[in-house]
């Protein structure tokens, strides 16, 4: 196991919430996280694929971030790899 992995997943999750702050749900209730963590529970376990799950709709969603932001490149990761 890499020894980056797990800060990838943990600071993926840390950028998601911090884009996705103060966003709810289509039923205006419920936190838009609760969307980016299911995401992540239906995901593969390895780091890579929980930090993609996390970051999927930060740069759709959130006008902050684009997908070349440093932010984005957590850890080595590219726009190809977010974007499939």
């Amino acid at each position: 196991m890499d020894t980056l992995s797990p800060s990838l997943k943990g600071r993926a999750l840390a950028l998601a919430m911090d884009a996705h702050r103060g966003q709810t749900r289509k039923d205006k209730v419920t936190p838009y996280l609760t969307h980016v963590l299911a995401v992540m529970g239906r995901a593969p376990k390895d780091d890579v694929s929980q930090a993609v799950a996390a970051l999927h709709d930060t740069a759709e969603d959130d006008v902050a971030y684009t997908l070349t932001d440093d932010h984005l490149r957590i850890a080595g990761m590219t726009e190809e790899v977010i974007d499939g």
